[in-house]
C-alpha cells in the first residue's frame, strides 16, 4: 500500500491593519562619525535596519507591515518605496549617506514622507483595513531649514492617522548645550513626547525604531 502524504493547510499570519513605517534618515557628512562600537552613526543605521526588517518577518503579525526609506542631507533620495516587510532584503546596505554627504536640511526628506504618506492613506478603502503611517524622523546634528521642517511636521502631526516619531544621534564628545539644543528641536517635532529618544549606539536606535512601530499597536 502506498504511503498516504498529508498536506498541513498554509495557514497565514493575521492581518488586522495596514501600518507604514518610513523611515526619515540624516545622510549627511557627519553620519561618518564613530560610535561607541567603533562603527560610523550611518553603518548603525544599516546595521539596525537590517535587524528590525529581519525581526518583523517572523513576526506573528508579518503581514501588517510596509515600510519606505528616505534619506536626505540638502537634497533627498526616496531609497525605499512602500514595501511590505516579506518582500524587504534583511541583509541590504541602508547606509543613508549613500550618495549624500552634504548638508543636514530636514524638510528636504519630509517633503517626499509627506507624499509617500499621503499616496499611501489615499489608497484607503471604506470598510476595509485602518491605515496608518509612523513617521521616523533620525538625525545627528542641527537642521538648517528650521522653519520649514516646523512648518512640515506641524501639518503631519494633524494629518489623519499620521504619527511623527524622532531621534537625535548623540555624537561623542559634543558639547553638552548644543546636544540638548538640537534633542529638544526634534522633540518639538513629534506626536507626542515619548516618541522621542536621545540615542548614543546600536541598542538605543534599535530600541527606538521598536518602540515608535508599537507605540502604534498599543493603541
Amino acid at each position: 500500500m502506498s504511503d498516504i502524504v498529508i498536506k498541513r493547510p498554509h495557514i497565514r499570519p493575521p492581518h488586522h491593519f495596514d501600518l507604514l513605517g518610513i523611515f526619515v534618515l540624516n545622510g549627511c557628512g557627519s553620519m561618518e562619525e564613530k560610535t561607541a562600537r567603533g562603527i560610523s552613526k550611518a553603518e548603525t543605521v544599516s546595521r539596525v535596519l537590517n535587524d528590525l526588517f529581519s525581526r518583523l518577518k517572523c513576526g506573528r503579525i508579518r503581514n501588517c507591515y510596509s515600510f519606505s526609506i528616505v534619506n536626505y542631507d540638502h537634497r533627498s533620495i526616496v531609497r525605499m518605496r512602500p514595501t511590505p516587510v516579506r518582500d524587504i532584503d534583511d541583509h541590504g546596505d541602508y547606509n543613508p549617506m549613500e550618495g549624500l554627504g552634504g548638508g543636514a536640511y530636514i524638510s528636504e526628506g519630509l517633503k517626499d514622507a509627506k507624499k509617500i504618506a499621503e499616496e499611501f492613506l489615499s489608497q484607503s478603502q471604506g470598510g476595509g483595513l485602518p491605515r496608518h503611517v509612523v513617521m521616523m524622523i533620525m538625525t545627528d546634528g542641527v537642521d538648517m531649514s528650521q522653519a520649514e521642517t516646523i512648518s512640515l511636521a506641524n501639518y503631519l502631526r494633524h494629518m489623519d492617522n499620521v504619527t511623527v516619531a524622532g531621534c537625535f544621534f548623540e555624537t561623542i564628545g559634543a558639547d553638552t548645550k548644543g546636544t540638548d539644543r538640537c534633542a529638544d528641536y526634534i522633540k518639538s517635532l513629534c506626536s507626542e513626547e515619548r516618541l522621542f529618544a536621545r540615542v548614543k549606539d546600536y541598542l538605543d536606535l534599535r530600541s527606538f525604531f521598536y518602540d515608535s512601530i508599537s507605540s502604534f499597536i498599543s493603541h
